[in-house]
Formats: C-alpha cells, structure tokens, sequence
C-alpha cells in the first residue's frame, strides 16, 4: 500500500487517463453520474471526452462521514506531518475494507432525472465498494435495460463489494486530491 499525493494538473492527467481507457473499450456513456463531492470532479473532467454524454450528480450522504467537514479536525491535520499523515490514511484504509454496511442507511438523490441506455458510474476512489454499489442497485432499477459501468481512479481496499469496470489503479494506492482535508499543497 502507497500513498500518493497530486496537484489539480496530475489530477486532470489521471482523469485524462480514465477517459481514454473508457473510450479504447468501446463505451461511449450517454450519461455519466458523478457522486458528489470528488465523483463529480471527476465526472466534469471525463465529460470533456464525452461531449455527447450529459453530466449529472448523485448525492449519498451517511453519518460516517460527518467528521470530514469539522473545521477543528482539518486545523488540526494540517498541522500533523506528512509521514503521519500517510500513516493515518492507511490505517484508514485498513479499518475500511471491515466496514462492508457502510451505505446501509444512506441517503441518495440525484440532481436530474435518467434516460439514458449507456450509464457511467465516476467516483475517485471504490474504499468498501458500499456506495458506488448502492448507487449501482439504485440506477439498475431506475433504468433496467441501461448498459452501467463504473469508474474510478483509484481502488483502496483488497476486495470491496463491488467490481469497478474501469480502474486507474487497483493496487491499494490512497490518493491524496488537491481537495483533501489533508491536501498540504
């Protein structure tokens, strides 16, 4: 397990490079979901490759993720060094592939509604798996005969639940983004 750390032009670089594994298989996505917040960033970016694709966003919230918009937690991660920092992340990561319920009891909306035959799925990282599958479930409902694919950047954890199609790295490589609460660039 590794952690890296990238500005916004390597993170335009990676979603360069997830658009054009998309595209050398064939899949030509009328729609792409991003799930809000990093999903959509990296939906806005694929969408450039996609121009006949619309973009819209789904939003899941759950209570396990509260902690991420206290202001006192980011001060105080700001201060800690970046060793710690990668420590921290990876013991993060490592609790994580044990929390397989984690959208269980979820909250999901989308921004619009979908018609589309060809679905892509975008987050920048598949932790458990649990909301991008939810997410997942949600529009295989919503749009039977939709062809839903999924896409990420990075895959943290050694078997979530579900198989993302396209995937930049499935190595347990943890991505610090330029958007992180613990982003020191």
């Amino acid at each position: 397990m590794r952690v890296i750390t990238i500005n916004d032009y390597e993170f335009q670089q990676l979603c360069n490079r997830l658009a054009t594994a998309i595209s050398s298989d064939g899949f030509s996505p009328e729609c792409i979901v991003g799930i809000r917040n990093a999903g959509a960033l990296v939906a806005k970016e694929i969408a450039k490759y996609f121009p006949d694709a619309h973009c819209i966003e789904v939003s899941v919230s759950r209570p396990t993720h509260k902690h991420k918009n206290n202001p006192t937690v980011r001060s105080i991660l700001k201060l800690l060094p970046l060793w710690l920092l990668n420590a921290m992340r990876m013991a993060e990561s490592f609790i994580a592939q044990f929390r397989k319920n984690a959208s269980r009891n979820a909250n999901i909306s989308f921004s619009q509604s979908i018609t589309a035959s060809r679905i892509l799925i975008v987050d920048d990282a598949i932790d458990t798996g649990a909301t991008i599958e939810l997410v997942l479930n949600t529009l295989a409902q919503i749009a039977p005969c939709s062809d839903i694919r999924t896409a990420v950047i990075t895959v943290t954890t050694p078997s979530p639940s579900v198989f993302c199609n396209y995937a930049l790295f499935r190595n347990r490589t943890l991505i610090r983004f330029p958007w992180a609460i613990d982003a020191k660039i």
